[in-house]
């Protein structure tokens, strides 16, 4: 995909994967950009900046102790 930020790299995924919106709504998730973990602060001001070609993003969820 070419995407010009990560902001717009996910919502091409999020378009063409059904239910994916929503999985990602009701789960916690950790997101790895360019080998580097976002917090939800970073996520909200640096996801629409502008990014490398070749930038990786890996949303996983994230795992949760009792």
């Amino acid at each position: 995909m070419d995407a010009t930020s990560p902001a717009d790299a996910l919502r091409g995924i999020l378009l063409q994967a059904n239910g994916l919106t929503e999985r990602l709504k009701n789960g916690t998730y950790q997101v790895c950009v360019g080998g580097v973990d976002y917090t939800e602060v970073q996520i909200k001001s640096q996801f629409n900046r502008a990014a490398g070609k070749d930038l990786v993003i890996h949303i996983v969820p994230r795992v949760q102790g009792a």
